[in-house]
């Protein structure tokens, strides 16, 4: 009897030795689970911080303040709870990983804090790392390289003759209501990847359809600051006929370049008050990281832009600070001012935006603007002759203040 009671309970003693080897592993994914799921918690605690820091320093980068992004993503991490005397906190621009690395048009951020463990501790393991990440940055959602602002006239934007105008990667926007607001005529041809108008179109060489009777567009540069400026640093028509290199300043009466002039223009900002800027003959001009403003005074009358050379032309804008793009600046108070005139055998080679915001650009002639990257808003603008027009705004953040584009987070 003994015996048998002794193999009765038998089993007992192996379930609860068994459960003495299984408790220490019990224990382990109790203590994991617990561990995991307080690192979970602070990594969202941390995504939530490198979010918001990410998207602050987006919006630094959108003012222009270049020197406080690092001190912006900061500041929204302590924001945000984010101890920075206890973690990491990296700021990379343009980013090193994912899709928009080597961009300088956005920004990552990286936060680093070691997390202490509970349960884990039982096995060795005192803490863990965890990190967050995240990417923000600048977005221009206009999508559009050729914007015209007038509201009811009729041939805003108008192509005759044999000209080839070849948008690519942009559409184009005109503001008026005409029911003749676009209007295309002869031998033209006219290409882009959307093309809208408030009012109504004439003419078939248009590619796409163009949409009618859509909603005008507010005007992207109407908050663009006018440059600062003084007293003329040249008073009376400053003409230029030989090989020169010129400096920033303020021209009162205007600027010409004839004859045979190769002029280099240095990086800066340029005031023609009064007079206007004619290029002629078979002179030449470069610059890069130019604006020229263009306005009237009290002794001189505004007056157009005018490029009728058969020499080179190689311009780009601005390439940083409020005028980042920017390569001609029309004043807004200028009130039927001349058309500016774009004409002659001979190719622009532009890159920066036009602005010419209540007066008419006309390309005329044989001009020729070949994959410009550019960015065109002005009240009316005429292309006609045999003028081929082709512009490919593949960066439009390259050619446009960064005060215009829109703080997003990507990643």
């Amino acid at each position: 009897m003994k015996v048998l009671a002794a193999r009765k309970h038998a089993p007992k003693g192996a379930v609860l030795a068994l459960f003495a080897l299984c408790l220490p592993v019990l224990f382990a994914s109790l203590g994991l689970g617990v561990d995991m799921g307080h690192m979970f918690s602070q990594k969202r605690r941390l995504q939530i911080g490198v979010d918001s820091a990410a998207l602050a320093a987006a919006h630094a980068l959108r003012r222009g303040n270049d020197g406080q992004i690092v001190a912006a993503a900061g500041a929204a991490c302590e924001a945000n709870g984010f101890d920075l005397s206890s973690g990491d906190l990296t700021v990379n621009r343009p980013p090193l990983a994912g899709p928009k690395a080597g961009d300088s048009n956005f920004i990552e951020v990286i936060l680093t804090e070691e997390s202490d463990t509970f349960f884990l501790r039982a096995v060795g393991i005192d803490e863990q790392v965890v990190t967050a990440r995240a990417t923000a940055g600048l977005l221009f959602s206009g999508g559009a390289c050729m914007l015209v602002l007038e509201t009811d006239d009729e041939k805003s934007l108008h192509i005759n003759g044999k000209a080839k105008v070849d948008l690519k990667n942009c559409s184009v926007y005109i503001n008026s209501d005409d029911s003749n607001a676009l209007m295309g005529e002869g031998d033209a041809e006219f290409t882009a990847s959307d093309i809208s108008v408030v009012g109504d179109y004439y003419g078939d060489i248009f590619d796409p359809e163009p949409n009618s009777d859509v909603d005008p567009v507010d005007d992207p540069l109407a908050d663009l600051a006018e440059p600062p400026y003084g007293s003329c640093d040249h008073d009376g028509e400053y003409q230029i006929d030989n090989n020169r290199t010129l400096s920033p300043g303020v021209f009162c009466g205007g600027l010409k370049l004839t004859s045979s002039a190769n002029v280099t223009f240095l990086p800066g900002i340029y005031i023609i008050a009064g007079g206007g800027m004619q290029i002629v003959d078979d002179a030449s001009i470069s610059g890069e990281n130019v604006m020229f403003y263009l306005t009237e005074s009290k002794d001189y009358d505004y007056k157009k832009l005018e490029f009728s050379t058969n020499g080179d032309i190689d311009l780009s804008g601005r390439t940083s600070g409020d005028h980042k793009g920017i390569l001609f600046f029309q004043d807004r108070d200028i009130d039927d001012g001349e058309m500016s005139e774009f004409k002659n055998d001979t190719t622009g080679d532009f890159s920066g935006t036009f602005y010419f915001p209540t007066t008419t650009l006309l390309f005329t002639d044989k001009f020729k603007v070949v994959d410009a990257d550019m960015l065109i808003v002005t009240s009316k603008i005429e292309i006609n002759d045999d003028v081929i027009f082709e512009l490919n705004s593949s960066d439009p953040l390259a050619i446009v203040p960064t005060s215009l584009g829109q703080a997003r987070l990507v990643e």
